[in-house]
């Protein structure tokens, strides 16, 4: 039995006093010894990233790895060299499109591959580009058909290329080929030597002498077809891999290999295809068609270890640790990775865990599905999905499980199950249980935490269980109950009603008291208030910080020492000691703290994968030592095992790329920073930098923050994003300052990146130059116009002193002038009086004229009369005589003419702008104008014209159309403007 096994048994039955004193120094002793042997550390299954073709756009069959000093990663694929910087994937050509079968990086840093009649170098470029260079060329002509290269080595600084048919060695520029005397099936360097497997046996070969020695037949090896060699616990022994699932021990003074163990039954299908020992001593074996193999060398035997994850393809080609101590395995159909550091690791899934119980070195789960069980483990305890099993008859939501009288039960949606890991027992029904909880001073007595209140069971020396009463006057959910150092009074919180205090009777039959404490209390709400043990006192933790209760007042207070280290913004949500670690859920985050020390520090990086995967007000946290705790969640078990004898260095974060946009064209920049810092013109439009850090262990949610300084002020938010793009900046000194850190808790250390943006052409040095050249000039010339403002300001107040005293002179004679121009008005007005009385007396006269005329008209037509009707020859020749001088009298133009005369001197010039306004107007259309502007009617016009009145109708007609006036226009009116213009 553990001591965790221990733990969870004595702590139920706390009520005797002296088996906790026993307990308490078993537990010391007995788990120290335990700890010490490391028996207590439970681990699952690592986790494992697929890589498919949507992530590294290549062919699916990988061939060969190595990873670069800065942690870059590089796979022998089929078509070529893909190149993977943690986040982003770059495949290289060969020259002749050929599979790349082998890889190496040097000591020196140099990346070398390996293909079908082609080998050489992989190198980047300053601009962070990959490509390859042919070392082929090197080779004379005749040893170039060397097929497929398959082995790479460095030895004592000699570079070997092995194929089936030669090999080839590189040292000081100096090419040397051996010819195989039987095919080299297999290459391998160990402690310093080139070991080689040709068709009959294992050997050694100096490449300086070319000479051999032989180790072993591999006949020796049951007839088996020789497949690896793998260093044993010493220099001088080796395990001997075979293809048909054989391990054969060997060591230098032995005439021939042993056999160990058996990875494959005899006569199996199935076939090794690869094999690695790993720093850490394990021996991981890649299978024709059954995944992983993961075996650990203890105490000088191999342990077959099942916990390793399943791959996306079952035939594994090859197999590499990284720099981080991690495994890429590369398959006929994809490419995995196995974070084999990670300290989280996954026990089970697909169920959402309520509950955990390690118990006799087997694991309980309690879950939504029912209750699972794993199958009995030894050291090390290292747990997976196919070890569990579901146990019958307990179906549905399980919630608790806890061990009482050496017996597992179950607090479940249907009741108290007793199980094991074959069958399970309902001892109770009625109603959903969420825990069993010891009555205080009261031994094998237990509440029973049901949905609806409290009921008494007691366990009696028989194993069996006895179910006592319903405890009246409490029916609220009982699921979080604490007992207090009060007899028989404990603490129960509900998730909606706040907390409640109540004490039970002597005999536990009923509630003597109940205290019902809200937000009245001192709380900040009734709501999620959860009660927890923190050392030796209880505190309470709400939406806004932990409370603990104080017995003076009835009421809650602020917790100082908690609240300091977790703060008063969010809710936690769990609060469990192990030691001096204290894990907390801080909303839907897992973190834990020291709390030994003054200044206590919240770690949850390790932790963000998990974030809202709780189940909420049920997170199971269960830790097992300080540094290793079981973690319950909604996507199923996980395992935390912190190793704190290998701290975690920040690893190295690089650039990838980085490019500039100029107008359409983009251009790559140097990755690494000068001295000078690289400057780009004023006109690029976009800055783009990829970055990266390929020795991060969790290779998936990585996320980066940058700030760029004299652009920003403070970092972005942490992003999954690994480029970031600036567009227009302003010129100035820049420098991008990038980090990095994964979901497991590792940091980058800062990399950074000095850039000049250079200013338009009018903010260059040269420009300023001008500028102040062209200032000081200007100043120069402002001046001396200033000067010539000046003069010409004094000679203006000169000229207007002289302009002033003209002006008075002009003042002066203007007074004078203005009194003759009141003369010349009053002419004026005088003038303008005598035309008006003119004008009146040229119309009375022409008025005067005008009725004289149509007197006579009608005079002469009476006369006319009277000669028709005259009988006497003498009257008729008086007559006539008469009316030939009426006649005359009509027909004389004189008396017109000097109507014109007065016409013209009343309105002088007015038939000068009439003539020339339209210039061939004759004397009789003169005459009518003038006619026309007195206003005289067309009659008295006829009148004096001696015309009919028809005729003159007919003349303004023609004289209307001569001077083109419209017929909506009055002739007064029109003889007036032009009268009014003169």
């Amino acid at each position: 039995m553990s001591s965790f096994d221990y733990f969870k048994i004595v702590h139920a039955i706390p009520s005797v006093k002296w088996l906790k004193v026993l307990s308490f120094f078993l537990l010391h002793f007995y788990g120290q010894s335990l700890l010490r042997a490391g028996e207590l550390v439970i681990n699952g299954t690592p986790p494992i990233i697929h890589f498919s073709h949507a992530d590294y756009n290549g062919d699916p069959q990988f061939w060969a790895a190595c990873q670069d000093h800065n942690g870059v990663m590089y796979f022998g694929n089929n078509d070529g060299v893909l190149i993977f910087e943690g986040e982003n994937w770059t495949k290289v050509h060969l020259p002749n499109n050929s599979s790349v079968r082998s890889l190496l990086v040097s000591e020196d840093g140099v990346v070398f591959a390996g293909g079908f009649n082609e080998f050489g170098r992989v190198e980047r470029d300053m601009y962070g580009q990959y490509h390859y260079v042919s070392m082929v060329h090197l080779v004379r002509p005749e040893n170039r058909n060397f097929t497929n290269i398959w082995s790479i080595h460095e030895l004592n600084n000699t570079l070997i290329f092995r194929s089936f048919s030669q090999i080839i060695t590189f040292q000081n520029q100096k090419v040397s080929i051996i010819q195989a005397s039987n095919n080299y099936h297999h290459s391998e360097v160990h402690h310093g030597q080139l070991f080689i497997h040709d068709d009959t046996s294992i050997q050694l070969l100096d490449v300086a002498t070319t000479s051999y020695t032989k180790l072993f037949e591999t006949s020796k090896l049951g007839g088996e077809d020789y497949l690896a060699m793998l260093p044993a616990d010493n220099d001088q022994s080796f395990y001997i891999l075979t293809k048909q699932g054989s391990i054969y021990e060997w060591s230098f003074n032995q005439a021939s290999p042993h056999l160990i163990t058996r990875v494959l039954p005899k006569n199996a299908t199935n076939r090794l295809t690869c094999a690695i020992k790993t720093k850490s001593k394990d021996i991981y074996i890649g299978t024709l068609s059954e995944n992983i193999q993961r075996w650990t060398i203890h105490k000088g035997r191999l342990k077959y270890n099942t916990n390793f994850p399943e791959t996306q393809d079952n035939t594994v080609l090859a197999l590499y640790e990284s720099q981080e101590g991690n495994i890429w395995i590369m398959l006929n159909q994809g490419l995995d990775y196995v974070n084999l550091k990670s300290p989280l690791t996954n026990l089970f899934k697909n169920a959402s865990i309520s509950d955990v119980l390690f118990y006799k070195n087997k694991l309980y789960l309690a879950t939504n599905q029912g209750v699972f069980v794993s199958s009995e483990k030894t050291l090390p305890y290292n747990f997976s999905q196919n070890d569990f099993t579901k146990i019958p008859g307990v179906e549905g939501q399980a919630w608790h499980l806890q061990v009482i009288n050496e017996q597992i039960l179950c607090s479940h949606d249907r009741g108290i199950f007793i199980i094991d890991e074959t069958s399970a027992t309902q001892i109770k029904s009625d109603n959903g249980v969420w825990k069993l909880h010891p009555v205080t001073d009261t031994p094998m007595h237990y509440f029973i935490c049901e949905y609806d209140g409290l009921s008494l069971i007691e366990a009696t020396e028989q194993n069996n269980f006895i179910f006592k009463q319903k405890i009246q006057g409490f029916e609220e959910s009982g699921r979080d109950i604490m007992s207090t150092d009060e007899k028989n009074v404990y603490w129960i919180c509900h998730g909606y009603k706040g907390v409640f205090r109540i004490k039970t009777d002597a005999d536990h039959t009923h509630i003597v008291s109940l205290e019902h404490y809200t937000d009245k209390n001192g709380l900040p709400s009734s709501y999620n208030v959860n009660v927890h043990q923190w050392k030796d006192e209880l505190v309470f933790t709400t939406n806004k910080g932990i409370f603990s209760f104080n017995e003076n007042n009835k009421n809650f207070e602020p917790h100082a020492r908690l609240n300091s280290i977790l703060g008063t913004e969010k809710n936690i949500r769990q609060i469990i000691t192990k030691g001096a670690i204290v894990w907390v859920i801080i909303d839907t985050e897992l973190a834990y703290f020291n709390s030994s020390l003054d200044t206590p520090v919240i770690i949850r990086a390790p932790f963000l994968s998990l974030k809202n995967t709780f189940n909420r007000s049920l997170e199971c946290i269960v830790p097992i030592t300080e540094n290793n705790v079981l973690i319950g969640t909604s996507l199923g078990l996980f395992a935390y095992h912190e190793q704190k004898e290998a701290a975690k260095d920040t690893v190295a974060l690089q650039f990838s790329s980085i490019s500039c946009t100029i107008k359409d064209s983009t251009f790559l920049l140097p990755i690494e920073s000068l001295e000078t810092p690289e400057q780009l013109p004023f006109n690029s439009t976009e800055i783009k930098f990829c970055y990266s850090s390929p020795l991060f262990q969790d290779k998936t949610n990585v996320q980066y923050s940058y700030l760029l300084e004299g652009h920003k002020r403070s970092w972005s938010e942490w992003k999954n994003a690994s480029t970031i793009n600036f567009n227009h900046l302003n010129s100035g000194n820049y420098t991008l300052r990038v980090k990095a850190r994964s979901m497991s808790g590792e940091y980058s250390s800062e990399t950074q990146y000095n850039f000049t943006i250079a200013p338009i052409w009018y903010r260059t040095p040269t420009a300023y130059f001008i500028w102040v050249i062209t200032i000081i000039s200007l100043l120069f010339w402002l001046l001396h116009i200033i000067k010539r403002i000046i003069r010409y300001e004094k000679e203006k107040t000169q000229k207007e002193e002289r302009k002033l005293q003209r002006v008075l002179e002009l003042e002066l004679h203007q007074l004078k002038l203005e009194k003759e121009h009141q003369i010349v008005l009053k002419n004026k007005k005088k003038l303008e009086e005598d035309v008006i009385n003119k004008s009146k007396e040229l119309v009375n006269y022409t008025m005067l004229l005008s009725k004289k005329h149509e007197l006579m008209t009608e005079i002469q037509k009476e006369l006319k009369e009277i000669n028709n009707i005259a009988r006497n020859e003498t009257i008729k020749t008086h007559l006539k005589k008469l009316f030939r001088r009426i006649e005359t009298s009509l027909n004389d133009e004189q008396f017109l003419l000097l109507f014109e005369t007065h016409f013209e001197r009343v309105h002088e010039n007015f038939f000068k702008s009439l003539k020339k306004v339209c210039p061939d107007l004759t004397q009789k259309e003169l005459r009518l104008s003038a006619l026309i502007k007195m206003e005289l009617s067309n009659k008295e016009i006829a009148n004096i014209q001696g015309i009919s009145v028809r005729g003159i109708e007919t003349a303004r007609y023609r004289l209307r159309k001569k001077i083109n006036i419209s017929s909506d226009e009055h002739f007064a009116s029109f003889f007036n403007k032009i009268s009014d213009n003169i």
